[in-house]
């Protein structure tokens, strides 16, 4: 920063040596003064001009010939340490100042805050990668419990299926003006793949063809979907369903409820997951017959039951064995799917953990390398002075 002092006009004046010198000593440390301070105030105001307001500099005054030489030299050092003492916090301010804002316009780039960002983000990863490997041990151990309840299950729906066939029996079509009833099975937990979407997906293109449903809904998971499009079609839900394997009595509890609605029902059928092996299963649909298909069923009287005491029972024993298998099935759908759907996310997980280690790596090396060529820089120039 340059700019231009002239000196007293008595010293221009003044050619003799001995006057010249006295007059340059009393005026050099005002001189060193003036330039020292303007030369920060110049500073400051161009790039912080706030600051101005809270550097306290040193006055300037005009000073007496009242000593020698040597009382203004050890006036001058005292008065400059005062200045830059005093001018010391303004200046690092208004130096900081224009680097942060170029810091901040700059695009981002490799430091120690991005090696800090991708450090956070491996160990969150890391976290994560060890949440899902648990959980996938937790679902294959389970898997073999849910297996084993469903085809336990199976001679429940299956027997029951052989005697409809038997019998002939046949659930009649619904109407326009009729309504039919289907029960969807799912849970109220979910990390397990598309189990609960592919029921919902099923109900709404059945809707679409035939919209004369009402709904009751197994679990939580497949009520939050269908009530944003079905919430008018759900009479009836439950909660609870899936923490641990099902069995017959809460089938049987569901069925009570069922068929205490008010409603009669020309159609019933139960919509649940069937178990094709570990990783397939697709949403069937198992009918329930009602008293009326027993009763018309042209081979059902062939077992020589009584008509009064068994036709009363027989739909909602029929209903809790059905409702029982699907239950049963669709649990273990669940927890393969669960046990799948963890593998796929560990694998993801080590997949990304490495990604982001390569990253962090050359991140490390591109800073290193900057720090060093800094360090050399630096060492040179200091080699040259």
């Amino acid at each position: 920063m340059r700019g231009t002092v002239n000196a007293p006009p008595d010293l221009a004046a003044d050619s003799g040596p001995n006057g010249t010198l006295s007059k340059a000593l009393f005026w050099f440390p005002g001189f060193c003064r003036r330039v020292c301070a303007g030369a920060a105030k110049d500073f400051i105001a161009q790039y912080h001009p706030p600051l101005l307001l809270s550097a306290q500099l040193i006055p300037f005054s005009t000073h007496r010939a009242t000593a020698g030489r040597g009382s203004n030299f050890s006036q001058f050092r005292l008065e400059s340490t005062m200045l830059s003492r005093a001018a010391r916090p303004a200046l690092r301010a208004a130096a900081a100042a224009p680097t942060r804002a170029a810091a901040a316009a700059a695009p981002a780039a490799a430091s120690f805050a991005t090696l800090r960002e991708i450090e956070d983000r491996l160990k969150s990863i890391r976290n994560i990668e060890k949440i899902t490997k648990t959980m996938k041990i937790v679902a294959s151990t389970k898997l073999n419990r849910a297996q084993k309840t469903m085809v336990d299950s199976r001679a429940y729906g299956q027997t029951s299926n052989e005697v409809y066939d038997v019998a002939e029996t046949t659930s009649s079509e619904a109407g326009d003006s009729q309504r039919g009833l289907i029960i969807v099975c799912s849970s109220d937990k979910g990390l397990c793949g598309g189990v609960h979407s592919g029921l919902s997906r099923t109900i709404r293109r059945m809707f679409l063809e035939k919209p004369n449903y009402d709904l009751v809904i197994l679990g939580e998971k497949c009520r939050s979907q269908l009530s944003r499009t079905n919430a008018k079609d759900i009479v009836l839900s439950f909660a609870g369903i899936g923490k641990a394997i099902p069995t017959f009595a809460d089938a049987q509890a569901v069925a009570d409820h069922i068929i205490s609605l008010p409603n009669e029902y020309s159609e019933v059928k139960i919509l649940y997951n069937k178990f094709i092996n570990a990783s397939s299963y697709e949403p069937t649909f198992v009918p329930a017959f009602d008293e009326a298909a027993f009763s018309q069923s042209p081979k059902f009287f062939a077992f020589e039951i009584d008509q009064d005491d068994i036709l009363s029972n027989m739909k909602e024993f029929s209903l809790a064995n059905s409702l029982y298998w699907a239950l049963a099935e669709g649990h273990a759908c669940e927890i393969s799917a669960r046990r799948n759907a963890m593998d796929n996310a560990s694998k993801n997980a080590g997949d990304m953990i490495g990604r982001y280690q390569i990253l962090f790596n050359r991140t490390r090396q591109a800073v290193i390398t900057g720090e060093l060529v800094e360090i050399i820089t630096g060492a040179t120039a200091s080699a040259d002075m």
